[in-house]
């Protein structure tokens, strides 16, 4: 499980807020995402192509 206090020290915290209000979410929700939260609706899987589009995730398996 990811440290969810990474999200308050994180260097993409304005990224990741920029992308949840986009898609209407939490960012929270998108920093874990980027490291490794299992996918679980649309939602999700356009949050992770901005993110790969944004060059914080080199890739993605799913």
């Amino acid at each position: 499980m990811t440290n969810i206090f990474g999200y308050f020290i994180s260097k993409n915290k304005e990224t990741y807020r920029e992308i949840a209000k986009k898609e209407q979410m939490n960012p929270l929700r998108v920093y874990l995402l980027a490291h490794g939260m299992r996918v679980k609706s649309d939602k999700d899987h356009k949050v992770i192509h901005s993110l790969i589009e944004k060059g914080i995730v080199s890739g993605w398996h799913g």
